[in-house]
This record gives C-alpha cells, structure tokens and sequence, in this order.
C-alpha cells in the first residue's frame, strides 16, 4: 500500500467482474476520497453458494484487465494465496495499511447477514465499512458505516454467466477485455 493514501478493498467472488463493481469502486473514490481501491477476490466465499465459480487464477486475470488503466484501483491475491475460506476480517488485519485506517466496501444486498459475518462487531471497530447500494431499498446495517450515492445499475455476475449460457450478448457489462478473456478461455459456457 502506498503511503498516506486513504485506501478501501473490495472483495467479492469477481465471477466475473463486471461494470456495476468498477462504478462502486470509482463512486467510494470520487464520494469519499479514497485514493486506491484494492480488489480483492475471494478464494472460498463464506455466505455465498456458487455453483459454476471459476478457477481464482481465471477471475484475478479478469479483475487485473477490467481494472488496468485506472492508477486508483489495483488488485491483491491474499485470499487466493492463503486459501481456504476468505474472511475479510482475515484480510484486513493482513493488509499493511501504512496507518490509515482501512475501507471495506459491501453491498447493501449483504447488510442483512453482516451480523453472520466472522468477527462482525472487530471488523466495523477495525476498519471503516462503506456501504455500497444494490437494491431498492437496502437493508439496514446496525454498526457505524457510510453509504455510497452509487447508481444502481441492474448487474450481477450471476446475469453475466446466465447470458453467456443462454448464448446472449454481454456488451457493455463488463470491460471488452474481460469479454475476450472469457470467450478465449471458454469460461461460463453451457454444461
């Protein structure tokens, strides 16, 4: 991390990553000046079933193209190198923040099982939670947080995989080259 640099992470499946996850991250830039959002993606996600989650090293290249270009994201394999499930508790006290206090950005559509969440009350102590709007209304989040004006953009990584299947068009969902790296590597196709 970057000395002095207000940064946030921003961890999540990736499968695939997709523009509602670009306009949150550059929404809690541009809304709460963090200089840097860190991607984060999950190596074993701990409140979510996934049934067709590709291969980590297959979603890090997509994360690692659909963010180049932009000197205030970046991307960390932490949760992919230490394996197992990934608790962002975990994370956060392995990231070196240089001595700020750390961002973790969240989706309202996960505020209501955040009291699931492994050491819930020490992350909202630990780090500063952003909350990130994907439904109309979100759930309500009953430790200290800040909310992101974000617009909600009808995008999930499920829809992506479900048109892919289908055979339909993904333009403009996510990045065109993360498009041409799941078209190269036949990812998401059906069974």
């Amino acid at each position: 991390m970057r000395r002095g640099v207000k940064t946030a992470i921003f961890g999540g499946t990736f499968n695939p990553i997709h523009n509602g996850h670009l306009h949150l991250a550059a929404s809690v830039c541009a809304e709460l000046e963090y200089g840097r959002v860190v991607f984060i993606p999950a190596n074993v996600p701990p409140h979510k079933e996934v049934d067709d989650l590709v291969a980590g090293s297959h979603r890090l290249a997509m994360v690692r193209l659909a963010i180049a270009g932009n000197p205030a994201f970046s991307v960390d394999s932490c949760e992919l190198d230490r394996g197992g499930v990934s608790y962002t508790i975990d994370t956060v006290r392995a990231i070196d923040t240089a001595g700020g206090r750390l961002g973790v950005i969240i989706g309202d559509d996960l505020a209501a099982d955040y009291h699931c969440w492994r050491r819930a009350p020490e992350l909202a102590r630990e780090a500063e939670l952003i909350l990130g709007r994907r439904r109309e209304p979100g759930a309500p989040l009953p430790f200290p947080h800040r909310v992101v004006r974000n617009v909600r953009l009808p995008l999930s990584s499920r829809l992506i995989r479900e048109r892919l299947r289908a055979g339909l068009a993904i333009d403009h969902l996510t990045p065109p080259a993360v498009i041409r790296y799941i078209r190269s590597h036949r990812l998401y196709r059906a069974a």
